[in-house]
């Protein structure tokens, strides 16, 4: 068997065991969703609400847990856009009586970079990062 064919069979091997986990090393950003998603359902089936409050929530790329009317929560970016663009910044929402205010500053301006080549590498990724954030205050 010639090298070519031996490289070939390895990079196969290696492709089939990645799929095979169902997360690419580069490209774990849909994965890294679903998962904060299924942390956040638990998180707030356990928590107590208030009376005069906002309710905990997943709004599609962030957690917010049960906060008291006048409440200010921030919170870090998402772990899946922090390891898809490497920009760490702060999110908040207010609890009003209205329920929680937008996402502020927008996630895209908090948590986005375009100084990253990893949206060329994770195209469908990026394009479900832009769907997730539809409505976030952008």
């Amino acid at each position: 068997m010639s090298m070519t064919h031996r490289t070939a069979l390895f990079l196969l091997g290696i492709t089939l065991l990645q799929t095979a986990s169902g997360r690419f090393p580069v490209c774990q950003f849909h994965w890294e969703l679903q998962r904060a998603e299924q942390e956040c359902h638990t998180q707030l089936e356990q928590q107590t609400l208030y009376n005069n409050g906002c309710h905990g929530m997943w709004d599609n790329i962030t957690c917010w847990q049960t906060a008291a009317l006048g409440k200010v929560m921030t919170q870090s970016c998402p772990s899946a856009l922090l390891h898809l663009f490497g920009k760490n910044g702060n999110i908040s929402r207010n609890c009003t009586e209205k329920g929680w205010s937008s996402v502020y500053p927008s996630i895209t301006t908090a948590c986005w970079s375009d100084n990253s080549d990893e949206p060329n590498k994770c195209f469908p990724q990026l394009s479900a990062a832009r769907t997730a954030l539809r409505g976030q205050g952008d």
